[in-house]
């Protein structure tokens, strides 16, 4: 349920354009944290559960690096995606010098920074240019997301099938009497039952 909402909440960024307000970019934010802890979260319950006792830390050390590989891959697809994508439909206006305009082409940043720079109308066209090409790359990153998730929660529903549950609510052998041994008696010797 995890990784469809976190689809979800990609398909919600991907409605974020050039002119959308702060709500259109926290509403997905928003959704996005939680199905993001809600995901961790199990992730690390399933492997620290699935590995034998001794081995728990071991097994939440792993869980947490893959996880932050994985983070750290992903930024760096999309982040790839945004960039091609905001180099391609970047338009550069007339008027601009050559070193200007590479850097106006280079990311969104530097393009505000030629816009501050210049003046009149050539600034609200770098600028305008610049935010519409940011735009793009980033619902295409984020749909390019939306899709590798939807696959990924596919193949995590075909590959757990099957498996024992990690999580039971029965009692441990350890946790339940074995025998009547376990449960403390008072005995009295003969000794003390004589009467004197």
């Amino acid at each position: 349920m995890g990784l469809g909402v976190l689809s979800l909440a990609m398909v919600l960024y991907s409605r974020a354009g050039a002119d959308s307000g702060y709500m259109t970019i926290l509403i997905p934010t928003i959704v996005h944290g939680a199905a993001a802890s809600c995901v961790f979260a199990c992730t690390v319950n399933i492997i620290v559960n699935s590995a034998p006792q001794e081995k728990s830390g071991t097994a939440s050390g792993l869980a947490t690096t893959g996880g932050e590989l994985g983070a750290a891959m992903g930024m760096a697809v999309l982040g790839t995606i945004l960039n091609s994508l905001y180099h391609k439909n970047f338009d550069t206006p007339s008027g601009l010098t050559k070193e200007q305009a590479e850097q106006a082409g280079d990311s969104i940043g530097s393009a505000m920074q030629v816009a501050a720079q210049s003046s009149g109308q050539v600034a609200e066209q770098i600028a305008s240019s610049a935010k519409a090409a940011y735009a793009d790359g980033l619902q295409a990153g984020v749909l390019v997301n939306a899709a590798v998730l939807a696959a990924i929660r596919v193949l995590t529903l075909i590959t757990l099938r099957g498996l024992p549950r990690v999580f039971t609510d029965e009692p441990t052998e350890e946790s339940t009497p074995s025998s009547e041994a376990d449960v403390p008696t008072a005995r009295l010797s003969p000794d003390k039952t004589r009467t004197r």
